[in-house]
């Protein structure tokens, strides 16, 4: 068998046989109001194209996704910025001021990382914030999904589909009242759907050491997949990714993440890579487990993929944050080492020798 980690999350001939099971996600349940949709930006758009009605402003954290401002640009918001810290907490003075900036009358976009609980230090100060007239909260929960406890706001948005084998999937949730008709959705992309499943199944047979498969072959398919999720239609979730989400034993996945990212976290020795977190407590469930390489980052990567690991970085400088000198060492340093429910203690060993032999 092949020996990879990382890359492409395929899915397997047995998922396509399950059947739906409930009619929600994996903690979702505790929302009065959830909207499943195709990705976590659409779960975005319609937070603003049809709930939102407060004037358009908004804070968000320096260290983000570019998908998560775009909404915000074309929608002509004014976005100030605030400081993430290198522990990826909150800098308390720079949310402070940016809020202040508004005068108390916008949305605050936060955002845990990773799935540790780097909310902890504000949590007091969001509290407060909710109960503000003019302060709309939205937690972005794309890498705290499979934590225990989330931080309580008014609207809720994440993307599911990147912890999973599944083609697509996100939601929009809140104890309000979501004006949106999800059966008025356009219907699931099914070419989307088709190339994700074509491409793991590829993948797999890859995977099993099948010598007429390339890995170009499955590579592509994966990409122009991945390229749908990119247009401006808001979709409904797959059938595919539904029966998955409905399906997975989710406290096998939360423990075997926090046990890749403990050993990891444990077993790195390494002065040129240092960790962003020292622990992994109990509790938290690990999206990545990410580092800082104090050296040439590309050279590093480059290095993992010469031995079959693939790491992603997060993110690549969003075009719209014009100074990201609060968190210019996040960007440039930054590596997320893989340690999801695909990888046991092998994998785990294999990964850290050669993070520690860099």
């Amino acid at each position: 068998m092949y020996c990879e980690i990382g890359g492409n999350f395929p899915l397997s001939n047995s998922d396509l046989l399950l059947t739906p099971k409930s009619s929600d996600v994996w903690g979702c349940n505790v929302f009065a109001n959830t909207v499943y949709v195709n990705s976590g930006r659409s779960a975005l758009k319609i937070l603003l194209d049809q709930n939102y009605e407060g004037p358009k402003n908004v804070v968000i954290p320096v260290f983000i996704c570019d998908t998560c401002i775009e909404p915000f640009v074309k929608r002509n918001y004014n976005i100030e910025y605030y400081a993430i810290n290198k522990d990826l907490s909150v800098n308390r003075e720079s949310l402070k001021r940016a809020i202040d900036g508004f005068d108390h009358n916008c949305i605050v976009y936060i955002h845990a990382y990773f799935g540790f609980d780097t909310l902890d230090g504000i949590k007091d100060d969001l509290c407060t914030l909710r109960n503000e007239p003019g302060i709309t909260l939205v937690n972005d929960f794309t890498q705290s999904w499979l934590c225990k406890n989330q931080i309580q706001a008014d609207y809720y948005v994440c993307s599911l589909r990147k912890w999973l084998q599944t083609p697509d999937g996100g939601i929009l949730a809140s104890d309000k009242d979501l004006t949106i008709d999800s059966n008025a959705l356009l219907e699931y992309n099914k070419e989307q759907t088709e190339e994700y499943v074509n491409a793991s199944l590829l993948k797999n047979r890859y995977l099993e050491d099948n010598a007429s498969i390339e890995k170009k072959q499955f590579y592509s398919l994966f990409k122009k997949s991945v390229n749908h999720i990119e247009e401006p239609e808001v979709r409904k979730i797959s059938p595919v990714s539904k029966m998955i989400y409905d399906n997975v034993d989710y406290e096998k996945v939360i423990q075997r993440r926090w046990r890749n990212a403990r050993f990891l976290c444990e077993n790195i020795n390494n002065k040129k890579i240092e960790k962003v977190f020292e622990n992994v407590p109990q509790g938290c469930a690990p999206f990545y487990y990410p580092v800082y390489v104090n050296g040439n980052r590309d050279d590093f990567q480059k290095y993992l993929i010469r031995h079959n690991i693939y790491c992603p970085i997060h993110w690549d400088v969003p075009v719209y944050v014009k100074d990201n000198s609060q968190a210019n060492d996040i960007y440039t340093k930054e590596i997320s080492l893989v340690c999801d429910q695909r990888y046991d203690a092998d994998d785990m060993e294999r990964l850290a020798n050669v993070v520690n032999r860099y």
